[in-house]
């Protein structure tokens, strides 16, 4: 099992635009994807940090997300900046 965190800033006054967005394009696909099994995603209001937090069955599977066609213009349009996702293999689990 793996996890996949991916990160991202912008103004705090964008948090609830760039969430609808996020709720209304990227969900329901990602839950369509072979191995997802848990996603979350959080974030602090007032410095407007993001998290996307989300499990996969295989590296493979967490690696090679597709992208979800404008999604990630219309995110950067609204001031979102991200890095590249991070992967780790869960080691433990409560």
């Amino acid at each position: 099992m793996f996890i996949r965190i991916a990160q991202g800033s912008s103004d705090p006054s964008r948090a609830d635009e760039i969430g609808a967005l996020i709720r209304e394009m990227g969900l329901p696909g990602m839950r369509q994807l072979p191995g997802i099994r848990n996603l979350y995603a959080g974030v602090d209001r007032a410095t407007g940090q993001g998290v996307i937090v989300s499990v996969w069955d295989t590296e493979v599977q967490a690696r090679t997300v597709p992208a979800v066609p404008d999604l990630m213009a219309r995110l950067q349009a609204l001031g979102l900046q991200g890095g590249s996702p991070k992967i780790y293999e869960v080691t433990d689990e409560l």
